[in-house]
């Protein structure tokens, strides 16, 4: 959350829909942007081709799949966050597009200037890596 708000928090983008007009909500983002690789981690392994390819009675499948493991909450017994593999590999792909998207990664330079953000808004990759896990924290509590 701190690092986030050390690149203009709500001046960038928000969090569950409340903050400033320019740039995504984040929380709403991430959960997109997760939710749609899980899917096609999914179509990938089960089909052997992407997601969009699949025919609409393969789709629906892998949705109810998806909203099964999503609207499980993944806590333990100790309180750890328990995912599955396919979940974890969707996350890791979520991570890396916020992580470039906030560096200076030239493939998201034209994202960048579409939200009005400047390169290299998060020069730290520590930092980067933390908003990462802020902004999977509350698209996770938004979908439980």
């Amino acid at each position: 959350q701190t690092a986030w708000q050390s690149v203009g928090g709500m001046q960038l983008g928000s969090i569950w829909g409340h903050g400033a007009y320019q740039a995504p909500d984040w929380t709403a983002d991430w959960l997109h942007r997760e939710l749609t690789a899980w899917l096609d981690l999914a179509a990938q392994e089960r089909h052997g081709k992407p997601y969009a390819e699949l025919d609409a009675g393969a789709q629906g499948a892998l949705r109810a799949e998806l909203k099964a493991e999503y609207r499980a909450s993944g806590v333990d017994d100790s309180n750890t966050l328990v995912v599955s593999e396919r979940r974890a590999q969707a996350i890791a792909r979520t991570a890396t597009y916020y992580d470039q998207l906030f560096s200076d990664a030239p493939a998201l330079r034209q994202s960048r200037q579409s939200f009005a953000m400047k390169e290299n808004t998060l020069p730290s990759a520590e930092r980067r890596e933390a908003m990462t896990q802020f902004f999977f924290w509350t698209a996770w509590a938004a979908a439980t």
